[in-house]
């Protein structure tokens, strides 16, 4: 059985969330018994604040994203990190943060130098600290290529070699 580490700590400084990360648990304990497991928990220590989405996602270790009805205040949250989680016959320590993530924490997600909650900012935004990206402020030009050149002729022949995934075999 793969022991998780340490659970990391919690570095929640947004007064409120309605959006919870947890982990890290076994991979061994199956989904639907952590999902109700961490159903159980949440009702029994933050019952006024209900589960409107729970999702668990399983890599080297397991962990959930638990979405809320309402504003859970950080003090709650605080308050959950000190409550071992019962799972798979076992009680384990788990860290509860702020799915979003706080202002003045290194971003945990970015992942190749990326964080999609920068991409997603309007449904799933990522409210951590970012680095800023290689690319950030690069610029480009389009320039006219001539269509009977050496290169334009590259082009063409790869596009055309490719009309064989087009429904009528033919490109536009």
């Amino acid at each position: 059985v793969k022991q998780p580490p340490r659970p990391r700590e919690c570095v929640m400084t947004r007064p409120s969330t309605k959006g919870l990360w947890m982990g890290l648990v076994s991979p061994h304990i199956p989904e639907e018994e952590l999902k109700n497991a961490v159903r159980a928990f949440m009702k029994n220590q933050a019952a006024a604040y209900p589960i409107c989405k729970l999702q668990v996602l399983c890599t080297h270790y397991s962990k959930a994203h638990i979405f809320l009805e309402e504003e859970m205040p950080l003090s709650v949250v605080k308050q959950l990190n000190r409550v071992p989680l019962r799972v798979g016959g076992a009680s384990t320590s788990v860290c509860f943060d702020d799915f979003y993530g706080s202002p003045f924490q290194k971003c945990p997600k970015t992942i190749a130098g990326f964080c999609r909650g920068q991409n997603l900012r309007f449904t799933q935004p990522c409210w951590c600290k970012h680095e800023p990206r290689k690319t950030e402020h690069a610029m480009y030009s389009l320039k006219p290529l001539p269509l009977d050149g050496a290169k334009g002729d590259e082009i063409v022949s790869k596009f055309m070699a490719s009309a064989h995934l087009f429904y009528t075999g033919l490109p536009r």
